[in-house]
């Protein structure tokens, strides 16, 4: 045994997956804030984020 811990290796790829899916949640929020701002009514148009939908 090299003394590592199962648990400890799911937590950090855990904590990757959630930061990946912390900087699409935040991109989508730009998109759709900015969106918003200048007055348009579909964020798919505007948006740089069709092909996450």
């Amino acid at each position: 045994m090299s003394g590592h811990s199962k648990w400890a290796t799911i937590k950090h790829k855990e904590v990757a997956a959630d930061v990946k899916r912390g900087q699409m949640v935040t991109k989508l929020i730009k998109d759709i804030s900015i969106a918003a701002c200048m007055g348009a009514g579909d964020i798919e148009r505007t948006s740089g984020s069709e092909s996450l939908f």
